[in-house]
């Protein structure tokens, strides 16, 4: 899901700052998104978080940031409206030995995951309109900035303690940046790696890996978020046919055949961000441009050598000479980066 940059409507209500989003129907890419009044919305939403505004929308649903009242806790709130998730997005949870309810593939996934790349899931509720999907927030501790335009703006004296962190993506962070250090780049790729591994181990693929669906802070530690496209798929190396992530990230294979292995496609998009983050810009902007294969090295001196031939190995046309997620993860190159709190 991701509109890039939301339109923010902020009031000052008693001392806070409140969203009047919940009054009217907006458009994304020409799809009319009804949100309901707050009151008919699930009184655990009312009770239990403060909703403090839009971080971006999708055909899918919306995602709020929201505060927990009870923790003071800053999270993320994914709104999937339920007519929009089809059946083959669902799963059935067993709760407990007696119980079991049908979630979003996403909540089934999350609740079974627990590593320090990979963002944490909070509280998932429902009702007749939406599934909620409550997952830790991570960001920058900055101020956030607001759009100047059409906006009124918080006062300062509105604005809470949870102002302090705002939501970064690595899209944001390289674009902000320019070309990272090659350190930097690897010490962000050896986290996501590691995560991906980790997800491989539990029979997991994300299946929409890129920039824009990793968060980052300050320190460089990222998370990966966003797994509305994720399978729970026994064999990584088995053919498939459904394509679920970005055309700009699509492997080769997928964009000629339009058949792809899991395995061999997360691979591909660890190495399109890789690329991204070294060079400043990316490697391929649509799945024709990925069917010409016109992919441009960089020059002598820009990348060293190792890095170049990771690189080169991770973005192979060639599946055979694609380096496999088990030599990724083993690969010297990556570990001498990372430090004990990243993995």
């Amino acid at each position: 899901m991701g509109l890039r940059r939301p339109f923010f409507i902020f009031d000052n209500v008693d001392g806070r700052h409140s969203l009047f989003l919940f009054k009217f129907t907006f458009k994304f890419y020409g799809m009319p998104l009804s949100i309901p009044d707050l009151s008919e919305l699930h009184p655990r939403l009312q009770n239990e978080y403060q909703i403090e505004y839009m971080l971006g929308a999708g055909g899918s649903g919306i995602v709020y940031r929201a505060l927990r009242r009870s923790t003071g806790e800053i999270c993320a709130i994914k709104f999937l409206y339920r007519h929009r998730v089809p059946a083959t997005r669902l799963a059935i949870d067993q709760v407990t030995p007696e119980t079991s309810m049908v979630v979003p593939m996403e909540v089934y996934i999350l609740r079974r995951l627990s590593h320090p790349n990979i963002v944490r899931l909070l509280d998932y509720f429902e009702d007749g309109h939406f599934y909620y999907v409550v997952t830790e927030f991570h960001g920058t501790k900055t101020v956030p900035k607001l759009p100047d335009v059409g906006v009124r703006q918080p006062s300062k004296g509105s604005m809470s303690s949870s102002d302090s962190m705002q939501s970064t993506d690595l899209f944001e962070f390289v674009e902000t940046r320019g070309r990272l250090k090659e350190s930097d780049a690897k010490h962000i790729m050896a986290q996501l790696i590691q995560a991906v591994a980790y997800l491989k181990s539990r029979n997991v693929f994300h299946l929409d890996l890129k920039d824009e669906n990793v968060a980052i802070d300050e320190h460089m530690h990222v998370k990966l978020i966003d797994f509305g496209s994720a399978l729970v798929i026994p064999d990584g190396q088995k053919p498939i046919g459904n394509f679920y992530g970005t055309s700009a990230y699509a492997t080769p294979e997928y964009a000629l055949h339009k058949v792809y292995r899991p395995e061999q496609n997360e691979i591909w998009c660890l190495g399109t961000m890789f690329y991204t983050m070294m060079l400043g810009n990316s490697p391929f902007s649509s799945a024709t441009k990925i069917q010409e294969r016109n992919l441009r090295w960089p020059a002598d001196g820009v990348v060293s050598d190792v890095g170049l031939r990771m690189l080169k190995s991770m973005l192979s046309f060639d599946t055979h000479h694609r380096i496999c997620m088990q030599a990724l993860a083993a690969s010297p190159y990556f570990h001498d980066v990372l430090d004990p709190a990243d993995h």
